[in-house]
């Protein structure tokens, strides 16, 4: 069983995200239907549950960090097709709209499983030549553009790898019989933990790990050693994106501090950050487009303003950068800050990696750049010398 599973998950996670193509109902019925993104023309209003047509239906909780930052608009609950042609990879299978949120809170779901699965079938290997398996993670999205499909327009809240949803079909394979499951719907807890559904199915509770959680502080920064050119009134630090290297940012600096003068070294803390703007955003940071998420990087640059435009100006190198981006005061490590932004459900899968969404800090061995990166506090800052 654990074979399979892992086959499963390895597909899911290596899925490109594909638009979203809803397959809600098939019957073509005219009877107002909560779900959203159904199949028939009428213009359905949304509600907490879903119709009685569906035979079993799934329950739990939303739950949501105390400290994360609740954005507007209704949540929707989903059930997202994991494995299956690239086609259909993404699919909302059901989805049901649960309402706002609020931090530290709880709102309860219930979620319809269709009697049939259409397209995301899926053969798992040689062993189980005719056993098929079509599975469906939950997660929660807020429809911002209003088009009944998760698309990078959209706001996610929640994604998760377990527990996961699994319809079999064909002949059962030994393992999985064994472990419990069954032909038509199973729920999967972890890799040797499956149950068949055989009736309405709760206590399904997702946490909403896609929400931003705000540092607790400032980003601290400290400039070693002083900027002291000959210029005084003139010396800054700014936070500057990396895009701006590719041409791609209008503004490269997100903020810009003015350094006092007179000080042998200089240690200050950056105004709120807020939101990059979009083309500070990118979803490559050099090892290729990365699924689900996009990401702002920035390091500090301390400089004379020769030009007194109270911006670094990248191209004029008489302005004397000081840097933080690969050589860093001695005894530390290279540091970076990334604002992280999901974009789809892949982001469940990656964001860990940089230890959230939202800012974070972190830093990395540069002798060993595949070892995890090591979060910060924004206390712990940034820190600039003079090997730009």
């Amino acid at each position: 069983m654990s074979r399979i599973i892992i086959a499963l998950l390895l597909t899911a996670c290596n899925a490109t995200t594909a638009e979203v193509e809803d397959i809600g109902d098939d019957d073509g019925d005219t009877t107002a239907n909560p779900v959203i993104g159904d199949d028939d023309d009428d213009d359905d209003t949304t509600t907490p549950y879903e119709p009685a047509e569906s035979t079993w239906f799934l329950s739990g909780t939303l739950d949501v960090p105390a400290n994360a930052e609740i954005p507007a608009g209704d949540v929707i609950v989903a059930l997202i097709a994991m494995t299956g042609d690239i086609e259909f990879q993404d699919d909302l299978l059901r989805q049901v709209n649960i309402g706002p949120i609020s931090a530290g809170g709880s709102v309860d779901y219930q979620i319809g499983l269709p009697d049939e699965v259409a397209d995301q079938w899926y053969w798992i290997d040689d062993d189980e030549p005719d056993m098929e398996v079509a599975v469906f993670s939950l997660g929660a999205y807020i429809d911002v553009d209003g088009d009944g499909e998760a698309t990078t327009a959209d706001t996610y809240v929640a994604a998760h790898q377990f527990p996961f949803i699994a319809s079999i079909r064909g002949a059962l394979g030994n393992d999985v019989g064994y472990l419990g499951g069954a032909v038509g719907w199973n729920y999967v807890e972890y890799e040797d933990d499956i149950t068949a559904i055989s009736g309405d199915f709760g206590g399904m509770d997702i946490e909403a790990n896609l929400l931003v959680i705000p540092p607790n502080g400032p980003l601290a920064c400290e400039v070693i050693p002083a900027l002291d050119f000959a210029v005084p009134g003139n010396r800054r630090v700014d936070l500057y994106s990396w895009t701006a290297v590719y041409g791609f940012a209008a503004d490269p600096s997100l903020v810009s501090v003015g350094v006092p003068d007179n000080q042998p070294n200089f240690s200050f803390d950056f105004p709120a950050l807020g939101t990059p703007p979009a083309d500070h955003l990118s979803n490559d940071i050099g090892e290729g487009p990365m699924d689900g998420i996009d990401v702002a990087s920035y390091i500090a640059v301390a400089y004379i303003d020769a030009d007194s435009n109270g911006r670094w100006s990248g191209d004029q190198y008489a302005e004397l950068p000081l840097a933080s981006n690969d050589s860093m005061a001695p005894g530390t490590w290279p540091r970076v800050v990334m604002y992280v932004k999901a974009t789809g459900w892949g982001a469940g899968y990656v964001a860990p990696y940089f230890g959230g969404l939202g800012w974070v800090l972190f830093e990395q061995d540069p002798d060993d750049p595949d070892e995890d990166i090591i979060p910060l506090d924004f206390s712990d800052g940034l820190v600039l010398d003079d090997n730009f």
